[in-house]
């Protein structure tokens, strides 16, 4: 019958064509041809038949099921061999035998579809065009499949190498918890009217081969859920500086919110004369719920511990958290403190920032001082006290207990 050749749109794909049969390959390559997007290979050598399908990876087969000396049933059954665990080619088998056994023995052994000849082409362009389409469904989901087990892979391996260093940070932590290594220093804030010393921030000073910043092991510490752990530690140390300090200088510690609120933080200061000490909270970390927070300062609050917002100016310490907490310290950054002599715009903040504390009985802390013309602008901004390199750097307290009056280390004229 004719072949025809009006063109059916199918799915692209490579299709091959195996037949003993010369004039079949031809009439195939015909048919085929009417496929737009069919690239066709044939060979008549049932031999090479193999080699041809690992080297172009065809989408589609075409087979005769008699051939000689490799019939179509031995043929499939090498191809489906040389795929994949899961793959799949749509392998139709073509015979002029139309008996039920022959249809079903080449099912069996793994046909996809079954095409009796003489060949109808519209029938073998409908069947082919469809199986295509089967073909490029399977490698869409194969690709998708592929997608998500190289993203589960990665998932894994993140979470394996996250698992990784967490261990290896807490061990590090708890190692310095155990072993030591954490010192406690202190630098002097003073007033800005007498430069007397009416305050010690306690840091901590980290005696440890790695050579971590203190800021990066409070920061690991919290990552892998010892951060109030090595707070508690670090206060403890500080706290013990009080004894070496006259009564009248107080003390201040940084804590974080989540320590505020935590029993085990809030229970080392139980024997702490609270007057003496200024609860500094650092900026480092958000609050979502400020209800808990106030409720633990106000706790304190009755037991003479006094607050201040460290770092304002950066961080989360905006005006927004400073009215939530209604802190009685307000501490400015030395990123605003730095060059404010130099600079008109620095000063008006600063002034501002000095004008709502008055106004909220609060009083203010410039830190990160250097320079005396800093000292002056921060003086004429109104500024109460004063912490940085000016006045001290931060040492252990017997640096500052052998002076004889716990002043400031250099007399400045006011």
């Amino acid at each position: 019958m004719p072949v025809g050749t009006s063109s059916i749109p199918a799915r692209p794909g490579r299709a091959l064509i195996v037949d003993d049969s010369p004039a079949n390959v031809r009439l195939l390559e015909r048919i085929l041809g009417g496929l737009e997007g069919v690239e066709t290979h044939s060979t008549t050598d049932p031999r090479v038949a193999l080699e041809l399908f690992t080297t172009i990876r065809p989408d589609i087969v075409l087979l005769d099921l008699h051939m000689a000396p490799l019939d179509g049933v031995a043929l499939m059954a090498a191809m489906r061999d040389a795929l994949p665990a899961g793959g799949f080619v749509p392998m139709v088998v073509l015979t002029a035998d139309a008996l039920t056994t022959t249809r079903d023995r080449a099912l069996a052994a793994g046909a996809t579809d079954f095409l009796v000849k003489p060949l109808d082409a519209v029938e073998v362009r409908l069947r082919v065009t469809n199986l295509l389409a089967t073909r490029a469904l399977y490698l869409e989901s194969e690709a998708r499949r592929h997608e998500v087990e190289s993203r589960l892979a990665e998932e894994e391996a993140a979470r394996r190498a996250h698992k990784a260093h967490v261990e290896k940070v807490a061990g590090r932590v708890r190692t310095l918890l155990s072993d030591g290594g954490l010192v406690p220093v202190f630098q002097p804030i003073v007033s800005a009217e007498t430069l007397e010393t009416t305050a010690f921030e306690a840091l901590s000073r980290f005696e440890t081969p790695d050579g971590l910043a203190p800021a990066q092991w409070f920061e690991d510490a919290h990552e892998v859920g010892l951060g109030i752990a090595l707070e508690r530690a670090a206060a403890v140390l500080a706290l013990g500086g009080l004894g070496w300090f006259p009564p009248e200088v107080q003390l201040n510690v940084n804590v974080s919110p989540s320590a505020i609120v935590d029993d085990a933080f809030v229970d080392c200061l139980d024997d702490v004369e609270g007057r003496r000490v200024i609860l500094e909270i650092t900026e480092h970390e958000r609050v979502d719920d400020y209800a808990p927070l106030v409720r633990g300062m106000n706790r304190l609050r009755e037991r003479g511990f006094s607050f201040a917002v460290d770092d304002t100016g950066v961080g989360y310490s905006g005006l927004s958290h400073i009215l939530r907490l209604r802190p009685e310290w307000i501490k400015i950054d030395l990123e605003l403190t730095t060059g404010i002599d130099r600079d008109p715009a620095r000063r008006a903040l600063a002034r501002s920032i000095e004008s709502f504390a008055t106004e909220t009985n609060a009083r203010t802390i410039a830190e990160g001082v250097e320079t005396e013309s800093e000292l002056a602008a921060l003086r004429d901004v109104g500024i109460t006290h004063l912490q940085g390199y000016l006045f001290g750097r931060p040492e252990v307290a017997d640096h500052y207990v052998r002076r004889a009056e716990p002043r400031a280390l250099v007399e400045l004229e006011g």
